[in-house]
């Protein structure tokens, strides 16, 4: 109640003194310091009518995992909370009022999927099995006897298949070579390219397919064509910008594949 008076105090001083200066049109330096002194004196009223959360900018979270959410505070921050997550959509993630859990005010996305827990340290929220849809920037508020904080943390959702890459062989109408590798399991969308065995970029590639499933997993087929050759290595590479890892499978084609027909290319998937 004090800083309130003392806010409101000085900004009526503020205001009065630059009402006075408009009136007079006398820009003196002594007003002028004034002036400058209140809106210091504002803003210092401001900051410690708060206090400071440190959280990390963005956290990773593999999909059907558990994610830590975790927040520090700089310094006491009182007691009586009034702690509330929630999306950037304003969706409510989890809300606790006087110590109490308000289930009622809770999104349904996340019942039963959310912990909160309160220490001298800081706050940690947990978000059990991870889904696509979690993907997104979380905001924080706290509201104590102390004052108020806020802050934010993007949360990145990631997940990369465990099971092979397949490759596909597929003769051309132009009497070449398509070949197609598909993968299903990735989010958020792969970078996907190909390579010979020295590195070089194999040219004319482009993505044949891409659509997500009921969890909001993207499937993905990538298309190459070549001429025949049967004794180069051919390399399918599918990277996750999130995780910065990358999956390729490789393969050579051999003289058995000098026919019209579908032909499977096994090889090892690499992490």
């Amino acid at each position: 109640m004090i800083t309130c008076l003392m806010l409101c105090s000085s900004l009526g001083v503020c205001l009065g003194r630059s009402t006075i200066q408009r009136k007079n049109s006398q820009k003196t330096s002594s007003r002028r310091m004034a002036f400058l002194s209140c809106v210091v004196l504002s803003l210092i009223i401001l900051i410690a009518d708060g206090f400071n959360l440190h959280c990390e900018q963005e956290i990773k979270a593999e999909v059907g995992k558990d994610v830590l959410i975790t927040c520090e505070f700089g310094g006491d921050i009182g007691g009586d909370h009034f702690v509330i997550w929630q999306r950037s959509d304003d969706l409510i993630v989890h809300k606790i009022k006087h110590g109490k859990d308000q289930i009622n005010d809770q999104h349904a996305n996340y019942t039963e999927r959310t912990e909160i827990s309160i220490n001298k340290e800081g706050i940690t929220l947990t978000l059990k099995k991870v889904r696509v849809w979690d993907d997104g920037i979380y905001k924080l508020s706290i509201s104590t006897d102390k004052g108020l904080g806020d802050t934010s943390v993007t949360l990145l959702v990631w997940a990369i298949p465990t099971k092979d890459l397949v490759i596909t062989l597929n003769p051309d109408k132009s009497d070449g070579l398509k070949l197609t590798c598909s993968s299903q399991g990735w989010y958020p969308e792969p970078i996907v390219f190909w390579k010979d065995k020295f590195g070089n970029d194999l040219k004319d590639s482009e993505i044949k397919t891409l659509e997500q499933d009921s969890k909001g997993l993207y499937r993905v087929e990538h298309n190459v064509k070549t001429v025949p050759d049967y004794k180069v290595h051919y390399i399918c590479h599918f990277k996750s910008e999130v995780m910065k890892r990358r999956v390729s499978m490789s393969g050579v084609i051999s003289g058995e594949f000098n026919c019209k027909c579908y032909a499977y290319l096994k090889g090892n998937v690499n992490y």
